[in-house]
């Protein structure tokens, strides 16, 4: 049964029952589709139990594993807060897979800096 803090969350409690539901429906133990996708059986216990948040890597690992396409990654950004508008989406795909961010100005002097002379 169900019953960790996240309870309340919704979003949370529905990424659980459907991971826990995938799960025993391609007759996995928690230790198999933990070795699946990389990560320890306590996590997927965590997450099932609703004691733990899932993580956008851990919802595209398990899309992987259950050969579904961005069904646990699109539910896990919306549990982190992570869904942007539509015309913001490919910036912030391409933002999150950046090695650094650079800030570039139109004009030589940034605007705190100029002065009416």
């Amino acid at each position: 049964m169900m019953s960790g803090p996240l309870y309340e969350a919704e979003d949370c409690r529905r990424f659980a029952e459907n991971l826990k539901a995938m799960r025993e429906l391609a007759g996995l133990s928690r230790e198999e589709l933990a070795a699946e996708i990389r990560f320890s059986p306590s996590v997927i216990a965590s997450i099932e139990a609703l004691h733990r948040a899932p993580t956008v890597e851990q919802g595209r690992r398990l899309d992987e594993a259950f050969k579904v396409k961005e069904f646990f990654e699109t539910a896990a950004k919306k549990i982190r807060g992570q869904s942007y508008p539509e015309p913001f989406r490919d910036y912030a795909e391409e933002e999150a897979k950046a090695d650094a961010l650079y800030i570039c100005e139109h004009s030589l002097i940034p605007g705190p800096l100029q002065t009416e002379d």
